[in-house]
């Protein structure tokens, strides 16, 4: 018959050599929940409904961050018209004018800002002056210096630049890339 404390250093024993297995598990099912989560954004954004905004940004360069465009989605007011209807909060419909989409209101729920526009993203709008922006959880796009280098000479000398975003059937908006004045950089993993 085994004591007590022998029972007790043969599980310690045997967990011992059971913790590099255990740790090699949980770094495998970290890994593969991180890749699932990549797989499953890459399906959402290429299966969405591709929108073009108006934007506005600069080029911040961070010493931990890296270089980026820091996107502002914003679009000005055609002459005599007013700010689009603000009648709720969560929900911004998009309608189609031209090659790029604008800002149609602000609603409280996704069916009534399908009813006013062609395509619902979850967000909000505001306008400041005679500009309409938005904030539909998109800030910034990472490039490599020479492309952010050139992307903000471009902005700096007013020329167009747009966010190309796809919105998914959750409504949430995932960038895919900008385009400056008929350059895209698209995002690539």
């Amino acid at each position: 018959m085994t004591s007590p404390g022998q029972r007790q250093r043969s599980t310690g024993l045997r967990l011992t050599r059971l913790r590099p297995a255990l740790i090699v598990g949980v770094a495998l099912l970290c890994v593969a929940i991180l890749i699932g989560l990549v797989v499953r954004e890459g399906y959402a954004r290429s299966h969405g409904t591709q929108v073009t905004l108006a934007m506005r940004g600069a080029d911040p360069r961070d010493l931990v961050r890296g270089h980026y465009i820091a996107i502002r989605l914003a679009d000005d007011l055609p002459a005599g018209q007013l700010c689009p209807q603000q009648t709720g909060d969560g929900w911004v419909a998009l309608r189609r004018n031209g090659p790029t989409y604008r800002a149609a209101g602000q609603y409280g729920s996704r069916a009534q800002a399908q009813r006013h526009g062609d395509v619902a993203v979850r967000g909000s709008l505001h306008c400041p002056g005679q500009t309409v922006s938005l904030d539909i959880g998109i800030d910034r796009f990472y490039l490599n210096q020479r492309e952010a280098e050139a992307v903000d000479r471009a902005l700096l000398t007013g020329r167009r630049a747009d966010a190309i975003v796809s919105v998914g059937t959750d409504g949430r908006a995932r960038l895919i890339g900008i385009d400056v004045d008929g350059r895209r950089y698209d995002l690539d993993w």
